[in-house]
């Protein structure tokens, strides 16, 4: 019989080793990748403790094999920050038929809730390995929080890629997020925009 925590530990090596992952570590080898203990590989990045930047998530191929997999991103979120707890700022103005749906998004929340004892699990964990820094304080605020909004949102407020917002959009936008951040301490913003994050940073 196996104990638990290996069996962790070959869920995690099998996260890590997974095609999709290699091939998005030879098509972006320029990017820099945030680690993380689960074994994903995303192109994000953390701004403040609850403000991140990420590159635009795809649920397709050909860009997944270079690009954020939405469904990766959602589970990391889930992971780290629990759920309910985040939402997707999408500053992309264009359209395109690869581009994630809503109904994407509550897919891929329905098959994570199908998930839900594994993800705490995975949570607990690495909150007890001091991997996920939280006192037990927040804990139940946090678990409280997620009880109420357990869902996941993206807000779309976007404008053409390469020019600047209009002003009362840009106020509009941080508006919004400090709106969202300042109901709970546990939340935090994603944002990301057509291509990638440097031009948010």
């Amino acid at each position: 019989m196996r104990e638990e925590g290996s069996e962790l530990e070959m869920e995690k090596g099998f996260l890590k080793w997974k095609p999709v992952n290699l091939m998005k570590k030879i098509l972006s080898l320029p990017m820099k990748k945030t680690k993380n203990d689960i074994g994903l590989r995303l192109d994000i990045s953390y701004i403040l403790v609850n403000l991140i930047v990420c590159s635009y998530p795809v649920n397709t191929y050909p860009k997944l094999l270079y690009r954020n997999s939405l469904d990766d991103l959602i589970l990391f979120l889930t992971v780290y920050h629990g759920k309910g707890n985040f939402r997707i700022f999408n500053f992309r103005g264009e359209k395109e038929d690869s581009d994630y749906k809503d109904n994407d998004l509550i897919g891929i929340a329905a098959k994570f809730e199908s998930k839900d004892f594994e993800i705490q699990e995975l949570r607990s964990t690495l909150i007890n390995d001091g991997k996920i820094p939280i006192s037990p304080i927040d804990l139940e605020t946090r678990t409280l929080v997620e009880e109420e909004t357990n869902n996941v949102i993206c807000e779309r407020i976007g404008w053409l890629d390469h020019f600047p917002p209009p002003f009362e959009l840009l106020e509009e936008i941080v508006d919004g997020i400090e709106n969202y951040l300042s109901v709970s301490k546990n939340r935090v913003a994603v944002l990301h925009c057509r291509m990638g994050k440097a031009d948010l940073v």
